[in-house]
């Protein structure tokens, strides 16, 4: 049995597209810069609202970073390392 070949009309179907897509294009930017895309009306794209619980994760996830790389260095260079009191020799006799 021959392996199956793809053809362009296989593509389209896959795709629902009425032409294959362009493949000298690398990276979505270029097929816009080229002015290619039949969608880009020219306008500003919309921007995405901000998501409250995204926001709030991502200040948590900062925060807590934060305060492991406090721990960490504390628990490395910190005053559990050094001794309270320089030791004084007693004199009093």
């Amino acid at each position: 049995s021959a392996p199956m070949v793809m053809t362009d009309e296989d593509r389209t179907t896959i795709l629902g597209s009425e032409e294959p897509a362009p493949r000298s294009f690398h990276t979505v930017d270029d097929y816009d810069r080229a002015g290619n895309d039949p969608d880009d009306t020219g306008e500003q794209e919309p921007v995405e609202p901000s998501n409250p619980r995204r926001t709030a994760y991502l200040v948590l996830g900062a925060v807590a970073a934060v305060i492991v790389t406090i721990a960490l260095f504390w628990v490395l260079i910190g005053p559990g390392s050094k001794p309270d009191q320089v030791a004084v020799p007693d004199l009093s006799n």
